[in-house]
């Protein structure tokens, strides 16, 4: 069985994790990272970020407790997106165009499942 050991909030910002690491409830957690379908469509993703704002490198994988005004969560073997609303809730993209608001952009999903 594995054993954590609690670390404060300030010791897990003020030290890098390679790879990644989660900060769950006092604990570090080792990131789950997806399936090779996951990770292929945050990718591609990213890449269709990077190529419309090359001195900018984000990568869309965040926490919507964070306060993240656009969060999607995409499902690559069904082709399918969901998006985050005002009030927290969650409904299907069903125009295949992710959005944001501010700043106002538009990312078609045929381009991220190619």
């Amino acid at each position: 069985m594995e054993t954590r050991t609690p670390i404060s909030e300030q010791e897990y910002l003020s030290t890098a994790y390679s790879p990644d690491c989660d900060y769950v409830d006092g604990e570090v957690q080792e990131r789950n990272l997806g399936e090779w379908d996951h990770s292929s469509a945050q990718t591609l993703l990213a890449g269709y970020f990077v190529a419309r704002r090359p001195t900018c490198y984000r990568i869309p994988d965040v926490c919507v407790k964070m306060g993240v005004p656009n969060v999607w969560a995409l499902d690559p073997l069904a082709k399918t997106a969901l998006e985050i609303g005002f009030k927290g809730d969650w409904h299907k993209v069903q125009d295949g165009i992710l959005r944001t608001q501010n700043p106002v952009f538009e990312v078609p999903m045929a381009k991220i499942f190619e």
